[in-house]
């Protein structure tokens, strides 16, 4: 419980906990713009202003923790809804996954052609600490992409307490899944092939009831302005 005047209130009350689960860092790995190292972004459980230029990667690390908590089916069409622009316009998982940063216009099309900063051969990660100051407990969700061809491939992993990329998710290896799965494992992750697995998992150790829960949090990340509080409620809520 935060107070603008802590006089006001017992010493007891002011020093309570926050209540429930709080995202405490956030780190991505070759995903976006973020390229070829660990990048944390720490609310600490707080709350958070995450200011920058058009371009810095604002989008990118909303898109990023959303990308940990809905399901691809739903996340798919709502990247870059934060900036404001259009829908799926130009952000998937795959420009993510490759690091789309600029198109480049040819002499004998109308057409840019996309530059990436990474290969197929390179691997996105994502990992999520959250924590709850009541419980004194933390969870971590992490995912691992990939490429093959035109395919997305994805790996799913949680693990109670506080992990890092740097720490527990370095060095896995080539593209393999099964190779992913027993280091994982090896490291006390608990490891899913789908979302659906992953997802029934970890809203049960954070105490989130439903799917749906999941699907407005994805709506309200990415709201750009709301004209009317009653209106967004019964739309979302």
């Amino acid at each position: 419980m935060q107070v603008d005047n802590p006089d006001l209130f017992p010493e007891s009350v002011v020093s309570l906990p926050r209540l429930g689960w709080r995202l405490q860092r956030l780190e991505v790995c070759n995903w976006g713009t973020f390229n070829r190292k660990v990048f944390l972004m720490s609310p600490e459980g707080g709350w958070t202003l995450l200011v920058g230029e058009n371009g810095s990667g604002k989008s990118t690390a909303v898109d990023a923790l959303r990308t940990l908590l809905v399901p691809p089916r739903i996340v798919k069409d709502s990247y870059n809804d934060a900036s404001g622009a259009t829908k799926g316009k130009d952000r998937t998982r795959r420009s993510y996954i490759l690091g789309a940063w600029a198109s480049e216009g040819q002499e004998d099309s109308a057409r840019g052609v996309t530059k990436y900063l990474r290969t197929e051969q390179d691997i996105s990660t994502l990992l999520a600490v959250f924590s709850n100051a009541r419980l004194k407990k933390s969870v971590t969700l992490a995912q691992l992409l990939w490429l093959s061809g035109t395919a997305v491939h994805d790996l799913f992993a949680i693990s109670q307490g506080d992990r890092s990329i740097k720490d527990d998710m370095s060095d896995l290896g080539a593209g393999l899944v099964r190779d992913f799965k027993t280091k994982l494992e090896k490291r006390n992750f608990e490891v899913y092939k789908s979302f659906s697995g992953y997802a029934a998992r970890f809203t049960g150790l954070m105490g989130i009831p439903s799917e749906e829960a999941l699907q407005v949090f994805n709506q309200a990340i990415g709201v750009k302005d709301v004209a009317d509080v009653n209106t967004f409620i019964r739309r979302h809520m």
